[in-house]
């Protein structure tokens, strides 16, 4: 788990550090390397909620996740920071953006798991993130 959740983390890190994308882009550029990752691991997504049922009830597994949630929301973090820095987006608690910015992610995840759909999983992950960029957005900005 951790060698296929580092080899995604560093696609999304070198996603977000990548130059002449605005930060809205990013999270675009990012919600790709998502889908591509759901489906090539589909079959398992019922494994990793299982997997993640098990966090209170074993440390280990409790610590693992909460390493790549912390590492996940650092990436969004870094491309919300870098939208408010650069103007494209308000200046927000750049922490309570992240927390829905992830919270969107990993409800369509969920989403994936339990409707199974995934022809029309990148459609609505696009529009779900579109309504919270837009709520990002700097309408000052020229």
């Amino acid at each position: 788990v951790s060698k296929f959740m580092d080899m995604d983390m560093g696609k999304m890190r070198r996603k977000v550090l990548e130059e002449g994308l605005s930060a809205g882009e990013k999270c675009y550029a990012v919600l790709e390397i998502t889908y591509n990752d759901l489906m090539r691991m589909k079959p398992l997504i019922p494994l990793m909620f299982e997997f993640i049922g098990k966090v209170n009830k074993q440390p280990l597994i409790q610590k693992l996740i909460k390493k790549y949630y912390d590492i996940g929301r650092g990436i969004f973090s870094d491309l919300i920071q870098q939208g408010v820095d650069s103007g494209e987006f308000k200046n927000v608690d750049v922490w309570d953006a992240t927390n829905a910015l992830a919270a969107l992610y990993e409800g369509m995840i969920l989403v994936c798991a339990v409707d199974g759909d995934m022809e029309n999983w990148l459609h609505r992950a696009n529009a779900a993130t579109s309504i919270i960029l837009n709520g990002l957005l700097n309408g000052e900005k020229e």
